[in-house]
């Protein structure tokens, strides 16, 4: 059975996109976990002296919303409810063209970019917990068996992590490890618990649209049991 913890479901609407010339440069991040050696392969953007990020940065003086993210090379997306008006655009490419180009600052990232969309599409984003995330002969491992807020930054990280320990519990198992499986499940229970306490904390952080509704239902919410 799958937990899904917000009322509404929020969305990831994506535009991926061709550039005449890719000026992102591709870029590597290697890390070791648990004696295991993970490398992800990635385009990191290309500030050319800009300040971005930062504060005081062209992001944080765009007044739009919802909140865009411009991917290197690949994708610019944004995040919604799929019951806020927002949403349409998602089954219309022109119409979320159009939108990122009155997306402020932001916008004159994507044209400098020369961000050219030739496909677009939406899925859900929301927060999600497979329960329970292991049975007989099979564990749940990565977004099948918790999907995390795109904005919270977390999905990666535990994608990587209940990948890895999944595959150790799985290897205890078969060795004779009868705790391996319990334990595994009691890991993926934690990782959810301290997620959906930090999670009113992290939307809580963003001050910038308190009038807009995708905020306001954050700001508002108690997200401490997520479900």
């Amino acid at each position: 059975m799958q937990k899904a913890v917000l009322k509404c479901t929020s969305l990831l609407i994506v535009a991926a996109g061709l550039t005449s010339a890719q000026q992102s440069p591709p870029a590597q991040a290697t890390v070791t976990i648990g004696g295991k050696k993970l490398t992800i392969n990635y385009s990191a953007p290309s500030v050319r002296g800009r300040k971005i990020f930062i504060p005081g940065g062209v992001i944080s003086h765009d007044s739009t919303y919802p909140v865009w993210r411009a991917g290197a090379n690949e994708a610019t997306a944004f995040h919604t409810d799929a019951d806020l008006p927002a949403a349409r655009i998602a089954a219309d490419p022109q119409a979320l063209l159009a939108r990122a180009s009155e997306a402020g600052e932001l916008a004159q990232v994507l044209a400098e970019c020369e961000f050219t969309p030739h496909r677009s599409g939406f899925t859900a984003a929301h927060t999600m917990a497979t329960d329970p995330c292991a049975g007989d002969a099979w564990l749940a491992a990565g977004d099948a068996a918790l999907s995390f807020d795109p904005l919270s930054a977390q999905g990666l990280l535990n994608a990587m992590f209940t990948g890895l320990a999944a595959a150790e519990a799985a290897d205890r198992h078969l060795s004779g490890g009868h705790d391996a499986v319990p334990g595994y499940v009691e890991t993926v229970a934690r990782i959810h618990l301290a997620y959906c306490r930090h999670l009113s904390f992290w939307y809580r952080a963003e001050t910038r649209w308190p009038a807009a509704p995708f905020w306001q239902r954050r700001h508002q919410a108690n997200f401490s049991r997520c479900a």
